[in-house]
């Protein structure tokens, strides 16, 4: 069957705008899939323009146009991201898809709002995607998945290539620690498991205490009440973590509990460790007296994180200045070329160069410490003397002194020293060696 002139006119319109469109973004076509035949042709004209991700949720709004699609995803190859959030497509078409997709090269998908409602065989299929090994990206939000869904999901995490998932919404109760333990053990680096209430407080307990062995670099829990216990053992986990942002709903529980709840938030505001950047803390029904001290504590972290990112546009606009203008490790950090300065820095690190001042009239140590530079200072083949080394070291923030403690896979100064120290004996020996068989 050929297509009527109004598919046509809205077929062209689309292609029209694909030669003009943007590879690196999501394509959205502006008509619905009519029929087979048309989705197939806008498939093979997506191919042809190079479209390597579709935002199809607005165009597949129906089963049928949802099956013509997975019937057709050969006819683009090369498709990286699929979206048919808000398809309200149902169980069957999504296994279709979900089926179809796995013979292709699609590694970010959405299926978010597509009336799943908790379907067995459907929920096996998004398993199913997932142990694939395939997708990085999935996003499954408002679809009632069957039980056990989250436990089934844990045993899948560590082979699964999945570096995203957000399953808001879901339905499933959880109250196990598998998801915890099996997150340090993952790929994810972005996990929003939001409004799905079931979730005991136990279970997040176990997420907490496995964030800072994990990758993830963003976690989300909103509309899930933390209790004071589970309240603790998150923001500690946060402070150790490499999460960069996170969203996050904390009970009242009274007076007593909010201003327990309400220091140990600031601690993790406060804590120069903690990597968060971006972080949404909801206080349900708290007075307004417990949440000064965390919006305290933000403010100072917000200054933190500034300065370094001063200092971060500062190197980025020294990348091409001479390195003329800087003779010290201050002057160095003053103009931005200290990667240059410590490039070509032939003599040992020194305290006393570590000590001077710098144009703000801090140490140049407290301003690489604050810049979290120390990992680039305290280098075993830049340190000739351990005392000089430690005497360095001592005048370094104890806030800051994180950076170097060994532990989550970062260096440990003690190590570095020790080594520095048997360089420097290896050395003596070998002189001594040397004069006595003269």
């Amino acid at each position: 069957m050929s297509l009527s002139f109004e598919e046509l006119k809205a077929l062209n319109e689309d292609i029209r705008r694909m030669y003009s469109h943007r590879q690196d973004q999501p394509f959205t076509p502006q008509s619905p899939m009519t029929g087979e035949e048309y989705t197939k042709s806008f498939l093979q004209a997506a191919a042809k323009y190079k479209i390597s991700s579709l935002n199809m949720g607005k165009a597949c709004v129906t089963e049928e146009s949802v099956s013509w699609l997975a019937d057709n995803l050969r006819e683009i190859p090369e498709l990286k991201e699929l979206s048919l959030n808000g398809a309200k497509a149902g169980p069957k078409a999504v296994i279709k898809l979900l089926n179809a997709l796995k013979e292709s090269k699609t590694e970010r998908l959405d299926i978010s709002q597509n009336a799943v409602n908790g379907d067995k065989e459907c929920t096996d299929a998004v398993l199913g995607i997932i142990g694939s090994g395939k997708i990085k990206s999935l996003t499954i939000n408002s679809n009632t998945m069957a039980e056990p869904f989250f436990e089934r999901l844990a045993s899948l995490l560590e082979t699964a290539a999945l570096e995203k998932l957000s399953c808001q919404s879901v339905g499933a109760a959880y109250g196990g620690d598998e998801l915890g333990n099996a997150l340090a053990k993952s790929s994810l680096k972005h996990l929003d498991i939001s409004y799905n209430p079931k979730i005991s407080q136990s279970a997040l307990q176990a997420v907490a205490k496995n964030l800072p062995a994990s990758k993830l670099e963003f976690f989300s829990a909103h509309f899930i009440e933390l209790n004071e216990e589970t309240a603790v053992e998150m923001c500690k986990g946060l402070t150790e973590s490499n999460v960069k942002e996170t969203v996050l709903t904390f009970a009242s529980g009274g007076m007593d509990a909010e201003r327990r709840v309400s220091s140990v938030i600031a601690d993790m505001f406060s804590s120069h460790q903690t990597r968060l950047e971006k972080a949404v803390c909801e206080l349900k029904n708290w007075d307004d007296r417990n949440r000064k001290p965390i919006f305290n504590a933000r403010m100072e972290q917000m200054h933190r994180i500034a300065f370094r990112e001063a200092y971060r546009k500062k190197v980025e606009y020294a990348a091409d200045l001479p390195l003329m203008l800087a003779d010290t490790l201050a002057q160095g950090f003053d103009t931005g070329l200290l990667p240059k300065v410590l490039a070509v820095h032939k003599a040992p690190l020194s305290a006393k160069e570590c000590l001077e001042p710098t144009c703000d009239g801090k140490t140049f140590i407290e301003n690489a410490a604050a810049a979290e530079l120390l990992p680039e200072i305290f280098v075993k083949n830049k340190w000739k003397d351990a005392k000089e080394m430690q005497t360095a070291w001592n005048a370094v923030p104890e806030a800051d002194k994180w950076q170097l403690d060994g532990r989550h896979g970062r260096p440990s100064f003690q190590k570095i020293k020790n080594e520095v120290m048997r360089s420097a004996v290896t050395d003596l020996l070998l002189k001594n060696k040397g004069k006595g068989s003269k």
